[in-house]
């Protein structure tokens, strides 16, 4: 699975999520193993554990220092190769 059909599939995630907290009947067709897997989910993404939170942050950082270096025209930076 490639990242922008991971990405399709959060965005309908989230839409179905939205709908569930508007709605909280929705939730009634679940079994408890099911609505258990989706706190857990919901709690893991949430507060993940230190270790995970800290490669996120940091992957978020050089993502988005990624995209801004390569906006000003700076892609083929010392810095820039060295995060890749």
């Amino acid at each position: 699975m490639n990242i922008e059909q991971s990405g399709e599939q959060l965005r309908a995630a989230i839409q179905i999520l939205e709908k569930a907290a508007a709605s909280r009947p929705l939730l009634a067709v679940l079994t408890s193993e099911e609505h258990n897997r989706l706190l857990k989910a919901a709690g893991d993404i949430f507060q993940p554990d230190p270790k995970q939170r800290r490669q996120f942050t940091r992957a978020r950082i050089r993502h988005f220092t990624r995209a801004a270096l390569s906006t000003c025209g700076r892609a083929k930076t010392k810095f820039l190769s060295l995060t890749q």
